[in-house]
């Protein structure tokens, strides 16, 4: 029976949201700094990104250049981010319609925890929608979701924010 306690206390603390301790988590980051590449037919606009790149920009991390893909780009046909790039994409067919509005696939560095390429994925229609960009670079540069009410990487959008709150590059 005093095992019970602790489980319900751990249980409390994942269903109430706005009850987190600690600050977020990076668990990766970049030793070089990306560029973003827009994928032709993402459903976001250059505006947008640029908006979110400047969000983290704002906070301290280095993000490269902003840039639309041609049409013909055989890693945006081929779903394929590059090294060094954070690739920007319409949902593919890895995208659960019914529960996602955006989807961050990092890679890095087992050992070093260095971050080489990332491939945000966006449903079509919410690109554009205030904060996604800005959560889903998040994830890009190594931050896990962090369920405080009103915070950036909340995992519920409609529970988000723009709050910060642990998220400056001090390096």
């Amino acid at each position: 029976m005093k095992f019970l306690l602790p489980w319900l206390l751990i249980s409390y603390t994942v269903q109430d949201t706005s009850i987190v301790f600690g600050d977020p988590v990076q668990t990766a980051a970049w030793d070089v700094i990306p560029d973003i590449i827009i994928c032709d037919g993402a459903p976001v606009s250059l505006q947008r990104v640029e908006n979110a790149a400047e969000y983290w920009r704002h906070l301290g991390h280095n993000i490269g250049e902003v840039t639309v893909a041609s049409h013909n780009n055989y890693g945006c046909i081929n779903q394929i981010a590059l090294v060094g790039t954070i690739q920007i994409n319409l949902a593919s067919q890895s995208f659960d319609m019914g529960r996602q509005i955006g989807l961050t696939k990092t890679w890095s560095i087992k050992d070093t925890k260095e971050i080489f390429k990332s491939r945000i994925e966006v449903m079509s229609g919410w690109g554009d929608t205030e904060r996604i960009m800005e959560h889903e670079l998040g994830h890009a540069l190594g931050f896990r979701d962090y369920n405080q009410t009103g915070h950036i990487m909340h995992s519920d959008w409609s529970r988000g924010g723009l709050n910060a709150k642990g998220l400056k590059n001090n390096r």
